[in-house]
């Protein structure tokens, strides 16, 4: 038998063997250790509260916790002071990895004014789409009689006419002034599984105005994720023009259908 067979079958070879592999199931077991300290692998850390905070201290906050933000947007908000955070995500106190990108919407520091194009005698749907191209909302319909249902006649802010060409601070909320028939009626839509603001739209371009809206979760999280759970007239049913509609929201989990 040669030399090398013979120091493989030997004790001595299958010493060595199992002590390499002994060591070398060491050193990886080791090494996994040491890249999830240095990357803290697990480690979950809450998230602060941003809100109402200048970027500034927004960015100590964030540096502290070892996150990372970025301005997604900024808006006009009449009840905001220019430059503070007036939402967040993810939420406050949720609980998130190292560095994840928390994403914020301020208050614009010098409002954007965007100019009124033509609304006067277009549909009230093609009217309410032209404004929220702008990123105008809108508050209230006002209907007035005229030979043409739902023909926008005229559109005001605060009480103030406005004409084409006038410029405004972008998120406003407008009222529209709309034509209607005596004795028309329409057939009230279905708002329920649609967010506040997409019902809200599809209430307006029908011919309703919005009433009283209820979160049965008020927090910021909450009132992100809800969905319309109840609404005060019935889908299927008739209502005239302008008449208001109530609605309650809350998490889709808990929304009822029936």
């Amino acid at each position: 038998m040669s030399s090398f067979a013979s120091f493989i079958v030997s004790r001595a070879f299958w010493k060595n063997l199992f002590i390499s592999i002994i060591v070398a199931f060491i050193l990886m077991w080791v090494g996994l250790k040491l890249t999830n300290l240095y990357t803290h692998h697990g480690e979950k850390i809450p998230v602060p509260d941003l809100r109402g905070k200048q970027l500034a201290e927004v960015e100590e906050l964030i540096n502290d916790s070892n996150l990372r933000y970025e301005v997604q947007d900024s808006v006009f908000n009449r009840g905001s002071e220019p430059g503070s955070v007036i939402e967040q995500y993810p939420r406050s106190g949720q609980e998130v990895k190292r560095k994840r990108l928390v994403t914020l919407t301020i208050a614009a520091i010098a409002p954007q004014k965007v100019q009124i194009d033509q609304v006067r005698d277009l549909s009230l749907r093609q009217a309410i789409g032209q404004l929220s191209k702008k990123g105008i909302y809108i508050k209230k319909l006002d209907y007035v009689p005229s030979s043409y249902t739902n023909l926008v006649t005229g559109i005001s802010l605060n009480g103030k006419e406005l004409r084409k060409g006038d410029k405004i601070y972008k998120g406003e909320e407008v009222t529209l002034i709309v034509g209607t028939n005596e004795g028309v009626t329409f057939t009230v839509p279905n708002l329920k599984g649609l967010s506040e603001n997409y019902a809200k739209r599809k209430a307006f371009e029908a011919g309703l105005n919005i009433g009283k809206v209820t979160f049965k979760d008020d927090s910021e999280e909450g009132r992100r994720i809800a969905r319309v759970q109840h609404q005060s007239l019935n889908s299927g049913d008739l209502a005239t023009p302008g008449s208001s509609i109530n609605l309650i929201l809350a998490k889709p989990e808990t929304t009822n259908e029936n």
